[in-house]
């Protein structure tokens, strides 16, 4: 079982570094936990050069609208994709790159994907929108290095590498 702590309001580092500067008090949670709502979404060295792992472990919706509305889920994919950007609610898969692109326009976007690190052969489609719901769409091929690839309006894209 892994234990997770402080789990504060705004990710608060003045709680968690008190833990973490503790080397005692360090050494039992595995997890460093917190709400990002009304700030503190950025990286955490401290907690990372202690071994731990960043969840974002609360979210907070708009009270514009339900998230049954697809742009207040739109609003919460920016989130989670900037949650990742800080090292935190990030996942990994050995072998594999993956791509989540958001297109908040309400015009199609294009996109030239260029892998700068490995060679990529084929990637795998899923679309996210208000109309479809994770959609399997074609696989893309590189033309010298570069996948040109199309952004829906308002959507996620997410690519997934087939070697």
């Amino acid at each position: 079982m892994k234990i997770i702590a402080p789990e504060s309001f705004q990710f608060r580092k003045g709680i968690s570094d008190a833990l973490l500067n503790n080397d005692a008090a360090a050494a039992r949670p595995d997890i460093v936990g917190g709400y990002i709502y009304g700030g503190g979404l950025e990286p955490y060295p401290l907690a990372l050069v202690k071994g731990k792992e960043l969840w974002m472990t609360e979210h907070f919706v708009n009270e514009e609208g339900a998230i049954t509305e697809w742009k207040e889920a739109l609003k919460t994919a920016k989130e989670i994709h900037d949650c990742m950007l800080a090292d935190v609610s990030a996942y990994e898969q050995e072998g594999q790159m993956v791509v989540v692109v958001l297109n908040e326009n309400d015009k199609a976007v294009q996109l030239d994907l260029e892998f700068a690190d490995r060679e990529v052969q084929r990637l795998e489609t899923y679309l996210t929108s208000a109309q479809v719901d994770c959609l399997d769409m074609a696989q893309h091929s590189p033309v010298a290095g570069v996948f040109a690839l199309e952004l829906a309006p308002s959507s996620v894209s997410t690519y997934v590498s087939v070697d």
